[in-house]
């Protein structure tokens, strides 16, 4: 996944991005790879998961292997540890350096140490940074706002983007457009003209679904617990991505062997599927 394919992605990045199992012809891949590596301002259409955000993050560190930066990504404070695994993994090849900024205090220390090239952080988190002048907003080329619909709040959003580069990339990733939009929404706001990537109607389900809240770090344990209560002859675990295959199966331990693993692949006909 080198070369054009990728629009001139970095391979160490593109390699890790393949390990995860996204491809030169998946539909995000082909779409917002080649736009975020030119700098394009976007709304990205994705489901509210980091995993599914995986090519773009890819781009963004592939530019930053390029030229100098840095990367704020804004999320709920639910979603830091997400993305810094989804970074971190696709970083491995790479001297760029990751900060999931969980609170102030440590990410202050850490950002006046050294480069830091991707910062994560909650809005709240990252406008404590600004009063503390760590954050460096002159040095930020890319901002982006992780399903904002999601936050409690848009003030940190607010109390920050005043003062970033005028230049500064800008992508929204978003589910729900229709609750950021309108005259005074955060896309007409902060991505007024943007280009909008994904959004393609997904079809319907082609059975009944239900539903099961768990906590993020909670997700594999949650399946061995439905397949145990279920008891189902055969099971299909869908991922968003490769990443955690390792320990779905470790977690199911023996009870693996009739279920199936995959990551946006079709399901075999008659399964029960678990979403993951």
């Amino acid at each position: 996944m080198a070369g054009s394919e990728t629009g001139q992605m970095a391979p160490a990045v593109a390699g890790e991005l393949e390990t995860l199992g996204w491809h030169a012809g998946d539909p995000e891949v082909r779409e917002v790879v080649p736009a975020v590596l030119r700098g394009t301002s976007a709304v990205v259409h994705l489901p509210p998961a980091p995993a599914w955000a995986s090519p773009l993050a890819a781009a963004l560190l592939a530019g930053l292997a390029e030229r100098p930066g840095r990367v704020l990504v804004l999320a709920a404070p639910v979603l830091i540890n997400e993305w810094a695994l989804v970074f971190t993994a696709l970083a491995r090849g790479t001297a760029l350096r990751i900060e999931a900024a969980r609170g102030p205090a440590r990410a202050a220390r850490t950002l006046a140490a050294g480069d830091v090239d991707v910062l994560i952080a909650s809005p709240a988190t990252a406008l404590a940074l600004h009063g503390r002048s760590a954050l460096a907003p002159d040095r930020i080329t890319t901002l982006v706002l992780a399903w904002p619909e999601t936050w409690d709040s848009d003030a940190g959003l607010a109390g920050i983007a005043p003062d970033l580069p005028r230049d500064a990339q800008r992508l929204l990733i978003t589910a729900r457009p229709d609750l950021l939009g309108g005259s005074d929404g955060l896309i007409e706001r902060y991505l007024r003209k943007a280009l909008v990537l994904g959004g393609s109607a997904a079809g319907e389900p082609a059975g009944p679904v239900r539903t099961m809240a768990t906590p993020w770090h909670s997700r594999a344990g949650t399946v061995a617990t439905l397949i145990e209560a279920l008891d189902p002859p055969a099971v299909t675990v869908w991922t968003a991505d490769t990443r955690d295959h390792a320990t779905l199966a470790q977690t199911l331990g023996r009870g693996g062997d009739t279920v199936t693993i995959v990551a946006r692949a079709t399901p075999a006909a008659g399964t029960t599927t678990i979403c993951y």
